[in-house]
């Protein structure tokens, strides 16, 4: 039975750690973090998992294998060192060119893969959604320091002034955060809503429930709360209308709510997982601790989902629900389910309230 990240629970938490290092220059920096690398003839990138574990991924025909990124190491220092010594021994013009070559090449790919393993990348994940754009369920995630930077924000939902449910949600405008619709499944209880958001509580003017919305499921599950504009934070950019995900797709989520269950801890949190598949109306996620992946939970709801399109990361989905009522913490996997933000109903309801918001 589908159990949905409810308001009245929620606190939830967004994931683990995803950063990929591709860079032409083999520089990693916190701004550059996902440009293409080549190494041989495969793109080349580096995964961190929360658990400390380092696997190195290549992409083939869309789909990705892992590898131990030590094995990868000790294989490109081999490489490197191998052709050094053929370079000096070379008696020729020509061998020496060419193992030199080989010898420059490698020495490089390791000093790649090396700073790639060393590099704190936990930061990363909660960085992509920081103000100004930066480019540089939660289980299974890290904690995010810089909460006054971030263009997620938590929404407080007063029901019946007896009690607050949490949401979490992003700045998509300069006076628009986006959630999910069933945030506000208690309706006529709802008295006031209001946004915790740079180190400060703004008062929503107005929300919007997407009518596509049928309380069941994943369908149209966002929603519009309206504050007073905030000039100094640039709004996180969508997905285009046609964006549609490789297979296994690397996606980045964050979110106010629960990162643990025993010892209970809330907080602000961010990590990452691969795109199991879409569908027209929404993105399913077969979440599994087994390979250090994150998951949403009570409190993400509304949070973003982001992929990596034309050179930034992009929203691409909101937190929806999830089929275990522990976020699969003791199960250790969860069928999660976000709602796709350019689907049909909500790319109308998004354009009628935000015209020009997917340009």
């Amino acid at each position: 039975m589908k159990t949905k990240f409810k308001i009245q629970y929620i606190l939830a938490f967004l994931l683990t750690v995803i950063v990929f290092n591709l860079s032409n220059s083999y520089a990693l920096t916190n701004k550059d973090v996902l440009k293409v690398s080549e190494i041989s003839d495969t793109k080349f990138l580096c995964l961190y998992y929360v658990n400390g574990t380092k696997l190195a991924q290549t992409r083939n025909d869309g789909s990705l294998v892992f590898y131990d990124i030590n094995n990868k190491l000790n294989t490109f220092k081999k490489k490197r060192d191998n052709n050094r010594v053929k370079y000096l021994s070379a008696t020729s013009l020509k061998s020496r060119r060419s193992y030199y070559s080989k010898y420059i090449k490698f020495k490089k790919v390791f000093k790649q893969v090396k700073q790639c393993k060393n590099y704190k990348t936990g930061k990363i994940a909660c960085e992509i959604f920081e103000a100004n754009n930066l480019k540089y369920k939660i289980l299974n995630g890290v904690k995010c320091n810089n909460l006054s930077e971030s263009v997620v924000g938590k929404i407080l939902i007063n029901i019946n002034n007896e009690n607050e449910g949490i949401c979490s949600g992003t700045l998509i405008a300069p006076n628009v955060f986006l959630s999910a619709a069933h945030c506000f499944d208690d309706g006529d209880k709802i008295k006031s809503v209001k946004v915790s958001f740079a180190g400060k509580k703004y008062n929503a003017t107005k929300w919007y429930v997407n009518p596509a919305y049928n309380g069941d499921s994943e369908k149209g599950d966002i929603s519009l709360i309206y504050i007073k504009e905030v000039a100094s934070y640039s709004p996180f950019k969508l997905v285009s209308k046609n964006y549609k995900p490789s297979k296994n797709e690397i996606s980045v989520m964050i979110g106010h709510g629960i990162a643990n269950f025993n010892p209970y801890i809330v907080g602000f949190y961010g990590g990452f997982a691969t795109i199991s598949k879409t569908t027209q109306s929404g993105i399913y996620i077969a979440y599994s601790s087994k390979f250090g992946e994150s998951n949403t939970c009570n409190g993400d709801s509304g949070g973003p989902l982001a992929v990596y399109e034309d050179g930034s990361w992009r929203l691409f989905g909101t937190t929806s629900y999830g089929d275990d009522d522990y976020c699969g913490y003791y199960a250790k996997a969860e069928n999660s389910w976000w709602s796709r933000i350019n689907s049909k109903e909500n790319i109308e309801f998004l354009e009628d309230h935000i015209p020009g918001i997917f340009d």
